[in-house]
């Protein structure tokens, strides 16, 4: 391989590795609504950029709607673990708002999720907004049965790996047919999230049914970064040039 060659590999290499991010996301955790609007807040003020919040009530469906895997709902994308059992927009219990939430197609157990269940949230940009990216989360989980700490593991998915945290039941709510409500929410300020996925303690004591609902995303609208794939296109650029012209002097010399 001769230097021009070398040198348009060298600087893919260089390129990937600007791109890739390397540091450890920092995860606030909050038990109320008014610490991700403080984050927000601050969040805002910090990046200069616009930061904006997109709220999923299922309130725009009529209960008995199906949701499939993957499919793209007010900038998010939902995936269910079990097999055969799809999400559904249900209306069985009281939630903190409304009348639906987000469930399960299980009328055996009452179109709810139940402890064991697994389902993940995406936060992937679309062609309306390619540079969109989510740094907090906040959501309700509605259950039939009081939770204890740990119950419900949230695994946060970023460039640099995953972190898990126990969901906290500081802040309980008790609805109107008897139901509890409990707010949660994650922030981090230094690397987006790509993925959060809802776990269940297999040590949870007793079996508690729970709907999901006012998923609500904090985003930031940043200046368009180059795609992995241009990098890569320009060093392969630079080292198909650097061949060309390798090849054109040796002629010359001949």
């Amino acid at each position: 391989m001769d230097i021009n060659s070398r040198t348009g590999v060298f600087l893919m290499v260089i390129c990937l590795l600007l791109y890739s991010g390397f540091s450890n996301a920092t995860i606030e955790t909050y038990s109320k609504r008014f610490g991700l609007d403080g984050f927000i807040a601050n969040f805002a003020s910090d990046i200069s950029v616009p930061v904006a919040t997109s709220t999923l009530s299922f309130e725009g469906n009529p209960s008995g709607t199906n949701i499939r895997n993957f499919e793209e709902i007010n900038g998010f994308q939902l995936y269910e673990h079990i097999p055969d059992v799809g999400f559904m927009v249900a209306d069985d219990y009281d939630t903190t708002g409304g009348n639906n939430y987000l469930g399960l197609n299980d009328p055996g157990n009452f179109n709810q999720f139940i402890a064991g269940d697994v389902f993940d949230i995406y936060f992937r940009p679309n062609l309306l907004f390619p540079n969109r990216t989510t740094f907090g989360i906040g959501m309700d989980f509605i259950t039939s049965d009081p939770l204890f700490d740990g119950d419900i593991k949230l695994r946060i998915t970023t460039n640099s790996g995953y972190e898990t945290r126990d969901i906290s039941t500081a802040n309980e709510t008790i609805l109107p047919d008897g139901g509890f409500a409990y707010w949660f929410g994650l922030t981090s300020s230094d690397e987006a999230f790509n993925q959060v996925r809802i776990d269940f303690d297999p040590l949870a004591v007793g079996t508690f049914l729970f709907g999901v609902d006012n998923i609500t995303s904090v985003r930031s609208f940043t200046t368009p970064e180059p795609s992995t794939l241009l990098l890569m296109s320009i060093g392969l650029l630079f080292g198909f040039m650097g061949r060309f012209v390798s090849r054109k002097n040796s002629k010359r010399s001949a």
